[in-house]
């Protein structure tokens, strides 16, 4: 994966890229983000690593989902660049979730704020 990384970023050594990475925003290392996953879509390490996320998120949603139990069905969004940009990681968790449960997922654009607020405002019309 180091390789993958360095050579996808144009980086010459692991130290060179920490150091770079204290050093950016948020919207820079969301950037960078995109580019690793266009890289990494053909690349098994990436696909596990990816996997492996989105088991333990799809674990936390269904944690989540034993201790708020409710008659209604249940709607889940999904918000934050990793999860509406990367499709890979997206689909493993619904995946994963829809294997235990039914729900239904919900993509949410812009900001988080605004899209909760749009999500919950929806439930009471």
């Amino acid at each position: 994966m180091t390789t993958l990384i360095l050579t996808a970023l144009n980086y010459v050594s692991p130290t060179e890229a920490i150091s770079d990475f204290y050093q950016m925003s948020r919207q820079q290392i969301a950037a960078q983000a995109r580019i690793l996953a266009e890289q990494g879509q053909n690349n098994e390490q990436f696909k596990s690593v990816i996997e492996v996320c989105a088991n333990q998120l799809a674990q936390q949603i269904q944690l989540m989902q034993e201790r708020f139990l409710t008659d209604k069905p249940i709607k889940i969004a999904l918000t934050g660049s990793v999860l509406t940009h990367n499709q890979l990681l997206k689909h493993h968790v619904e995946e994963q979730v829809a294997q235990k449960s039914t729900v239904q997922f919900v993509t949410l654009e812009g900001s988080n704020a605004a899209g909760v607020k749009n999500f919950i405002l929806e439930d009471f019309k």
